[in-house]
């Protein structure tokens, strides 16, 4: 087992990049024309990662990762982590990976749905990193800038000066767009022996091409030691924009330094809902806040 350091960390570094074909004056995304990308991850224990692409001509729009069975859906029960889990930079499609504790033959499934190109517009990709010492927390808030929503984003952990690494692993305790969807939230810890670097990115369109946005929000209690997870629905009719997860004490904001820990956060395959699952080994009951942004196709 990993051990489990309480000290936070974090430092802020942002930088801005364009990606995609299109400018922002086109009408609102429409996310009843989806296209689903999953791969199934086999993992007979350690850590595992990949990436899921977007068909030719299409970018991502929302994703995620989840551990199970062959065969079988999310399981809130299995000794795992989500270590990373955030649309690539390249707005192409998705990076997860995680860690197998359970003894089992499981699965990580990394899922990406996609839109058309010309149809998404332009992301401008806002990203910020924090080094984070061995043991210990760290947490970053990215924000889009004015007249901007974060349509996408995650996080990932990496050496300085490498790209993401399933190898080198923290896990995460929170992922998640902001309230107003103006940012993207994220905290974890490094579980590694060295300094590893946070990354957390919001991929971003204008207001006005994101549409309108319907928050659904559940919050699980989870005693000490025990997992738990929630799938949240959009109302009928509408689809899944974005979503995420985070834990927090009850009656209080986000709190980088609590000893729990994401395993899933992901969109159902029909885009219909949000499911987040943990683990909670902080010494408190703690509440689980899972979120999807749902809008009408």
């Amino acid at each position: 087992m990993r051990g489990w350091g309480r000290t936070g960390a974090i430092a802020l570094a942002t930088i801005g990049a364009l990606i995609g074909t299109a400018s922002g004056a086109a009408a609102a995304l429409h996310p009843g024309n989806y296209v689903l990308r999953t791969i199934d991850l086999s993992n007979h224990g350690g850590m595992s990662g990949t990436r899921v692409s977007c068909p030719s001509g299409k970018r991502v729009v929302t994703g995620g990762a989840f551990w199970h069975r062959a065969g079988q859906g999310p399981d809130a029960s299995l000794d795992v982590f989500l270590d990373s889990s955030s649309a690539t930079a390249d707005g192409k499609g998705w990076y997860a990976a995680g860690t197998n504790l359970s003894g089992q033959d499981l699965q990580l499934r990394v899922m990406v749905q996609c839109l058309g190109a010309t149809h998404v517009g332009t992301y401008q990709v806002k990203s910020a990193e924090v080094s984070v010492t061995k043991g210990s927390f760290g947490a970053l808030r990215v924000a889009c800038g004015v007249g901007k929503q974060a349509v996408t984003g995650g996080a990932y952990w990496h050496r300085s000066g490498h790209a993401a690494d399933a190898v080198h692993v923290g896990v995460l305790s929170g992922s998640i767009a902001t309230a107003d969807m103006k940012a993207w939230y994220a905290s974890g810890l490094n579980s590694a022996n060295e300094t590893l670097q946070l990354h957390v990115s919001a991929l971003c369109l204008p207001t006005a091409r994101v549409g309108t946005r319907h928050a659904k929000t559940v919050e699980v209690t989870i005693n000490n030691t025990e997992t738990g997870g929630v799938l949240v629905k959009c109302a009928a009719g509408m689809r899944v924009l974005t979503g995420g997860a985070y834990w927090h004490r009850a009656g209080q904001p986000t709190d980088s330094n609590l000893g729990a820990y994401l395993d899933s956060s992901n969109t159902t395959g029909d885009a219909k809902g949000w499911f987040a699952a943990g683990h909670n080994i902080s010494g408190e009951q703690l509440v689980l806040h899972v979120s999807a942004f749902c809008i009408a196709p």
